[in-house]
């Protein structure tokens, strides 16, 4: 196997698993994007 990079990600497939992991970065994601919404109003 080999060694995946450390991406956040990464973490949450080892740690709570893949969907949540997967959750977990979306959720990151579309924070960043009401900041930007946020920043235009």
């Amino acid at each position: 196997m080999k060694p995946k990079p450390l991406t956040i990600n990464g973490i949450g497939q080892k740690k709570l698993g893949f969907p949540l992991g997967m959750m977990l970065y979306d959720i990151s994601f579309f924070r960043e994007k009401i900041n930007s919404l946020i920043h235009l109003l």
